[in-house]
C-alpha cells in the first residue's frame, strides 16, 4: 500500500536517526524483518492515472461505482498515420474522498531541531487546496482593476473551509498569502496584488498609432519627396524591424516567466494528496503568436506540453478565468485610435485589415490556450461574464470526491505524441477528467533536461518541490568554512528498475544550489546516485524506508542552500530550503550505511 506522507516521514525519520545500520537480527526471517508498514517502490512502469469526476443528471456525485462501471479507451496514431482507438484494461481503481485522505493523514510530524523536510499534511486544512494566481504580467493595465473586482467576488464565493493561497505573477512568481481559510488574511493579501503588478502586454507595433515607425511612416507616405527617397525607406524598414524584434522579445519573456511559474506551482503542490485547483486570473494567454514576428512562426506548444504534463502529474486542475471576457477586435471600438491614414488609401486599407486579422488571431490563440489547459488538466474555462461563484464551487466539489483509474497503455510507442483518453460510464453519467497525456519516454530530453530541471528547481523556483519526500540534517563538516548534510529520500517516491539478473537499478541526482545573503544563486553542485542493488541491498533499502546520502558543500560558506532530489526515470523532484547557521554543526552520530 502507498503510505500517506506524514506516516512515511515518521519511518524515514526513524531510519535516519538510527545509530546503526538496519540489519536482520539472527534467526529472524526477511518476512519478519519487513513486518513494518510496507513501502511501495516504483518499478519503472508506464502506468497512466486519471481522476474522474462522475455526476448524475442532477449534478450530484455518483457514489458506489466500481471498475466494472467504467471503460477506458486510448486514441493513438497507427503506422498508417490513422487514429486508432483501443480499450485499456483498468489495473487500479479506487474511490477517493477528501474525508478518506484526511483519515489517512496521521497528523503533522514535529521534526527535531535542525532537521528539515518538505512533508505536507492535511490536518491543518482538511480540504484540497485552491490556488488563486493573479496574473499581472499577462494582463493589460486596463483590465487590472477588473481583476481586483473579480477577486473580491471570488473570495466572497469561496466556501469557508477551503484553504486558498494567493500568488502574484509579475517579473517573478510571488507568494502573497499561504494556504489559509481566514477571509481577513485573504482580503489583506488581495490588496497587496493591486500595486505590484507589471504590465508587459504590448500591442503589435504595426498597429500602435504613436510608435516611432507610425510617425515616420506618415511623414514619408505624405511627402512625395521623402516617399521616393531610398534612404528614408530603408530607415523606416529598420525602425519597423527593431520594433518587431522588441515586441517578439517581450512575448518570449512573458512566455518563459509564465511557463516557469506554472511548472513551479505544479512541483510545489504535487505532494498534496488528491485533486487540487488552480484558478488563473488573466486577460491574455500568449501561446500562439503572429507568424510574421521575426519572419518565423513562434509556436510555444512544446513548452505547453511540458506544462500540461506537469500539471496533470501533480493532479492540479486549471480553471482559466478570462477577465477580458468575450472580445471583438478593437478596430471596431469607437474609442480606439488607429494609425494615421496615408495618402495611398489602398495601402491604408490593407494595413487596417492586417491589424484586424492579427488581433483576431491572437484572440483565437488566447481562447485555444485556455481551452487546452483546462481540457488537459480536467478543469474548466471561466470568463469574467460568468458567475465566478459557480465556477469556484464546481472546482472545489470536483476535488472533494472522484474516482482514480489507472492502467498500463497497450501501445509501447513512446514517441511524445498526445494520446487522447476517452472514459465511458454506464447509466449516462456525466464525466469530467483530463482528456489525454503526452507519451514521453523515460528521462525525455536526456542530460540537458536533467540539468535544466535541477537548475530551475534548485536555483530559480520560488517554491519547494514536493513530489519526492526528503529530509536533511546538518552534520559536522570537514572544515569550518564548508558544510555537510545527511540527506534521506523516501524510497517510495523513487524508481527501482528490475533487471534480468535480479538486481535493481536506481538513477537519482542530488543537487545543491547555494545562495548569497541577498538571495542570489551562486552555484549548483550535482552529486549523482547511479547504483545497481543486489537483492540483499534492495531489502536493506526496504528496511530503511529510504536512501541516504552525505552531501558536502565546499567553501566559501553560503547564506542559504536548497537541496534538490530528482528521480531521473520519472523526472519527479523534491526540494527543501535550508538556512545556514553561523555556528558549527553538532558532530554527527555514527551514520548508517548509505547507497553511493
Amino acid at each position: 500500500m502507498v503510505l500517506f506522507r506524514s506516516t512515511a516521514l515518521v519511518l524515514l525519520l526513524a531510519a535516519m536517526c538510527a545509530a546503526q545500520p538496519a540489519q536482520t537480527a539472527p534467526g529472524q526471517t526477511a518476512a519478519q524483518a519487513s513486518s513494518e508498514p510496507e513501502v511501495t517502490l516504483h518499478a519503472n512502469t508506464r502506468m497512466v492515472t486519471i481522476e474522474v469526476v462522475a455526476r448524475d443528471h442532477h449534478g450530484n456525485p455518483a457514489e458506489g461505482l466500481t471498475a466494472n462501471d467504467f471503460q477506458v479507451f486510448e486514441e493513438t496514431t497507427g503506422s498508417n498515420q490513422k487514429k486508432e482507438k483501443s480499450e485499456q484494461k483498468i489495473a487500479v481503481f479506487r474511490a477517493v474522498g477528501i474525508s478518506q485522505l484526511v483519515a489517512q493523514d496521521h497528523g503533522s510530524v514535529h521534526l527535531p531541531e535542525g532537521i528539515y523536510s518538505n512533508v505536507v499534511s492535511l490536518r491543518e486544512h482538511p480540504v484540497p487546496p485552491t490556488i488563486l494566481l493573479v496574473d499581472g504580467i499577462n494582463t493589460e493595465l486596463s483590465s487590472q482593476m477588473q481583476i481586483h473586482r473579480q477577486m473580491v467576488r471570488m473570495l466572497n464565493s469561496l466556501p469557508k473551509d477551503v484553504p486558498a493561497a494567493i500568488f502574484l505573477l509579475g517579473r517573478q512568481l510571488k507568494l502573497i498569502q499561504g494556504f489559509t481559510t481566514d477571509p481577513a488574511l485573504l482580503r489583506s493579501a488581495l490588496e497587496k496584488t493591486g500595486s505590484t503588478q507589471h504590465d508587459m502586454v504590448q500591442q503589435d507595433p504595426q498597429d500602435v498609432p504613436d510608435s516611432l515607425s507610425a510617425l515616420q511612416e506618415f511623414v514619408v507616405a505624405n511627402d512625395p519627396n521623402m516617399s521616393s527617397d531610398g534612404g528614408m525607406q530603408a530607415s523606416l524598414a529598420n525602425i519597423l524591424q527593431f520594433e518587431q524584434e522588441t515586441y517578439a522579445s517581450n512575448i518570449d519573456t512573458r512566455m518563459r516567466i509564465t511557463v516557469n511559474a506554472l511548472l513551479s506551482l505544479a512541483r510545489n503542490v504535487s505532494g498534496y494528496p488528491g485533486r487540487k485547483n488552480l484558478l488563473w486570473l488573466s486577460s491574455s494567454f500568449p501561446i500562439l503568436l503572429d507568424p510574421t514576428i521575426d519572419r518565423e512562426h513562434r509556436d510555444y506548444s512544446p513548452e505547453m506540453k511540458e506544462v500540461a504534463a506537469a500539471l496533470s502529474q501533480a493532479k492540479l486542475a486549471v480553471y482559466p478565468i478570462d477577465m477580458a471576457g468575450v472580445q471583438t477586435e478593437s478596430f471596431f471600438d469607437a474609442s480606439t485610435r488607429t494609425r494615421s491614414r496615408v495618402a495611398d488609401t489602398g495601402a491604408t486599407g490593407t494595413r487596417e485589415m492586417g491589424a484586424i486579422d492579427r488581433e483576431a488571431s491572437l484572440n483565437v490563440g488566447r481562447e485555444l490556450t485556455m481551452e487546452n489547459l483546462a481540457t488537459d488538466t480536467g478543469g474548466k474555462v471561466c470568463t469574467g461574464d460568468n458567475d465566478l461563484g459557480d465556477c469556484i464551487k464546481k472546482a472545489v466539489n470536483d476535488s472533494s470526491s472522484f474516482y482514480e483509474i489507472s492502467y498500463y497503455p497497450t501501445s509501447s510507442d513512446w514517441n511524445g505524441e498526445f494520446r487522447k483518453i476517452v472514459v465511458k460510464a454506464k447509466n449516462g453519467l456525466h464525466l469530467s477528467y483530463r482528456e489525454g497525456y503526452y507519451a514521453r519516454g523515460d528521462n525525455a530530453g536526456g542530460e540537458k533536461t536533467v540539468e535544466s530541471d535541477l537548475r530551475q528547481a534548485g536555483c530559480s523556483d520560488y517554491l519547494p518541490s514536493t513530489s519526492i519526500l526528503l529530509m536533511a540534517e546538518a552534520v559536522s563538516p570537514d572544515s569550518p568554512d564548508s558544510l555537510k548534510y545527511m540527506v534521506a529520500v523516501d524510497a517510495g517516491d523513487l524508481t527501482f528498475a528490475p533487471e534480468p539478473d535480479g538486481t535493481r537499478t536506481v538513477d537519482v541526482d542530488v543537487a545543491v544550489c547555494t545562495f548569497s545573503k541577498s538571495a542570489q544563486p551562486l552555484k549548483l553542485i550535482v552529486q549523482p546516485i547511479r547504483a545497481k542493488l543486489t537483492p540483499k541491498e534492495y531489502q536493506a533499502v526496504l528496511a530503511m524506508h529510504g536512501l541516504r546520502r552525505l552531501v558536502t558543500i565546499p567553501a566559501p560558506r553560503p547564506a542559504e542552500i536548497r537541496l534538490v532530489v530528482r528521480d531521473n526515470p520519472t523526472g519527479q523532484l523534491g526540494s527543501i530550503n535550508i538556512p545556514v547557521a553561523e555556528k558549527a554543526a553538532v558532530p554527527a552520530q555514527t551514520q548508517p550505511a548509505m547507497v553511493q
